[in-house]
Order: C-alpha cells, then structure tokens, then sequence
C-alpha cells in the first residue's frame, strides 16, 4: 500500500491541519510548527484555503507523502552504505 492512501485511511481528508501534522511527524508544537510555515521553513507547502491570515492552515496528504518517501529513500540509502 502506498503512503498516500495510508495516510487518507488514518486522517480521513486530503488536507490535514497543520498542527497536527506538527505534532504527529515533526514532534513541533502549535507554536513552533505554524512559525516554521510563516517563514517557509517546513519540508513542504503549507496552504491555507482563504487569503486571511487567520485561517487555518494545511498540508496536502500528497506533500505529507512525498516528503515521507523521499525521506525514507535517503534513510535506505544511508544504511546500505553502513553495511559495505
């Protein structure tokens, strides 16, 4: 199964709000996480579905998967190169 279509059976939505993504896959609070989104400094788009600056924010489940993958891709790749 891949990492998208897991990630829709646990959230339910494509878009998952950003402090809980936060808190579930980059062990940041309400706080830091939304800082980190404001200066683009988070591994993938942040989105807000209004111009207003006091709606909420979200991740893509397909962003949140992507950089899943290619995160565990790179941690494949260090650990065959540990083991030659």
């Amino acid at each position: 199964m891949n990492t998208v279509m897991l990630l829709l059976a646990t959230y339910e939505h494509p878009l998952i709000p950003l402090e809980t993504v936060g808190k579930d896959f980059l062990g940041l609070g309400k706080r830091e996480v939304n800082e980190q989104a404001a200066r683009n400094a988070l591994p993938f788009p942040v989105i807000r579905l209004t111009e207003s600056c006091k709606s909420p924010r979200f991740v893509r489940v397909a962003d949140l998967a992507e950089h899943i993958d290619r995160q565990a891709e790179l941690a494949g790749i260090s650990w065959h190169r540990s083991k030659i």
